[in-house]
């Protein structure tokens, strides 16, 4: 997956609080998306 979307370097794993997502996977590299804040 790493080569397919060049995600860069995985840098950590972090629980979040959504029953859904349990973890968030966090790349060093630059951003290729954003927050989505339609809803908030």
């Amino acid at each position: 997956m790493e080569r397919k979307y060049q995600l860069g370097n995985l840098k950590r794993i972090e629980p979040t609080k959504d029953p859904i997502l349990k973890w968030d996977c966090v790349f060093e590299g630059l951003q290729t998306s954003v927050e989505d804040d339609r809803n908030g």
